[in-house]
């Protein structure tokens, strides 16, 4: 299913909500034919909202590729930030692709986050999330 960009801010919109109060951060990476999500918090809140993600009719074939515990968080700042690309501009990431070119499916699940990270470097979160710390 193609979304169309104001379901996408809809979308973001309402999660940004959800997460602030849930005190869940993270980003997301957006291309035309997928969708990269780091989400961070308490890992029973993380797992909810997983749950709630993949029983969404919008979403298929979701693959969870990491749960891990970590020290800190990477996007401590952001409810839900928002990156757009299209494969064209994810060429200027090519270091983290295994095959030489973006496909997802090949990439680790530390590679998947390092671009991830890339791809938000230099973005400034909202003024109005609310830090879960």
């Amino acid at each position: 299913m193609l979304l169309k960009k104001k379901d996408l801010e809809a979308i973001m919109d309402a999660a940004r909500r959800k997460n602030m109060r849930a005190h869940i951060s993270g980003a997301l990476l957006f291309t035309h034919d997928f969708f990269l999500q780091v989400l961070e918090g308490d890992a029973g809140i993380v797992t909810q909202c997983l749950v709630t993600i993949g029983m969404d009719e919008r979403h298929s074939e979701m693959k969870v590729r990491a749960f891990d515990t970590v020290d800190e968080r990477l996007f401590p700042d952001w409810g839900m930030q928002y990156v757009a690309h299209d494969r064209k501009s994810l060429e200027g990431y090519r270091r983290f692709f295994p095959l030489g070119h973006f496909q997802p499916d090949t990439m680790t699940p530390s590679a998947l986050l390092r671009l991830a990270v890339a791809a938000t470097v230099g973005r400034h979160a909202p003024a109005t999330y609310v830090s879960a710390d």
